[in-house]
């Protein structure tokens, strides 16, 4: 399960202050009211703006009932690899009169972004924005 906390909007600025994930990581377990304790990380690829990221994402462990859960930061879809604001962006291009998403692509690629991926995952980002 996924516990969304708050986070800064820079996906570097998420990894840098990383370390202090668990100062600001919920005590109490959604599930059972328990209390939960740092579990380790596990990290995850993540497409920005900024490039391409390897994330790590906090754990914990409900004492209680023994439930694991990760603290996925605002900035992060749950099951997409891109940002919050990089599908903003895509969306935003492609309703603007860009048309094909292939130009959309080509202007973020003109803007500084290292965005190679495939078309189609493009088009599903900018249908998941909410």
């Amino acid at each position: 399960m996924q516990i969304p906390v708050e986070s800064p909007s820079s996906v570097v600025a998420y990894i840098t202050g990383f370390r202090h994930m668990l100062d600001i990581a919920p005590r109490i377990c959604p599930i059972c009211g328990g209390i939960l304790k740092g579990h380790g990380h596990r990290c995850r690829w993540v497409v920005s703006l900024e490039g391409v990221f390897w994330v790590p994402i906090q754990r914990m462990i409900c004492k209680a009932c023994r439930k694991t859960f990760s603290l996925l930061p605002r900035m992060l879809f749950a099951f997409y690899s891109c940002t919050r604001k990089l599908a903003g962006k895509i969306k935003s291009l492609w309703a603007g009169g860009a048309g094909k998403m292939a130009a959309v692509r080509h202007t973020l690629a003109a803007a500084g972004s290292s965005l190679l991926t495939p078309l189609s995952t493009l088009y599903r980002w900018a249908k998941h924005t909410d």
